[in-house]
């Protein structure tokens, strides 16, 4: 029964077509290559998340992917590279404003490690170069680190949160904008009344 629970999580997932189409049907994923330590199972499930999902690859066939890419989160392990200098820049916690300094000390530590790279050729070009335990992630949201790549795709619940809200945001100082023109208008349209009010007087008078 737990065997037949475990296929069944496989095959529920977007995942077997595309390995299919890649001739990698027989790629094993990371939990079954793994032991952990009895009681510690939610611990390392906790941590690795979609990570437990990843298969290994051999890098060259990346390239192949990204016009073609997995219709579910796939994280694939790569060789462990060489590492050279990096150097630390494009980090995203610069690309990231909170004007809660409480708040912002916690997403700078929640981001701490985490670069940007323009696109995943890029960011596969710096993967040499990264330290172990921090990551780059692209605009598509897919992250690569020193021996993986994982490929992005959106939860249904909680995708477009962050630009829906910029687009709130950004709708709402628009509304307010309009609305501060609005009453100028309003008050130049008060002021042009009663000087026209003055003027008919004037007239009325010199008639």
């Amino acid at each position: 029964v737990l065997e037949q629970m475990q296929a069944r999580t496989q095959a529920d997932s977007d995942l077997p077509e595309w390995l299919q189409r890649h001739g990698m049907t027989d790629a094993v994923p990371l939990w079954k290559r793994i032991q952990v330590e009895p009681g510690w199972e939610d611990a390392v499930e906790a941590v690795l998340r979609e990570h437990l999902n990843a298969i290994e690859a051999d890098p060259t066939r990346l390239p192949g992917w990204v016009h073609d890419r997995p219709a579910a989160k796939l994280t694939v392990m790569l060789p462990m590279a060489d590492q050279t200098a990096f150097a630390e820049a494009d980090r995203l916690i610069d690309r990231v404003r909170c004007d809660d300094p409480g708040i912002n000390s916690v997403v700078a530590d929640w981001l701490a490690g985490v670069y940007t790279a323009s696109d995943l050729d890029t960011a596969l070009q710096r993967r040499t170069q990264l330290p172990l335990g921090t990551v780059i992630v692209t605009p598509g949201g897919d992250l690569i680190s020193r021996t993986s790549v994982t490929f992005f795709a959106p939860d249904q619940g909680e995708h477009g949160l962050l630009e829906r809200q910029r687009e709130i945001t950004s709708l709402g100082e628009r509304i307010a904008a309009a609305e501060a023109r609005q009453h100028e208008n309003e008050a130049k349209l008060a002021e042009l009344d009663e000087k026209l009010e003055d003027r008919q007087v004037a007239l009325e008078e010199a008639r």
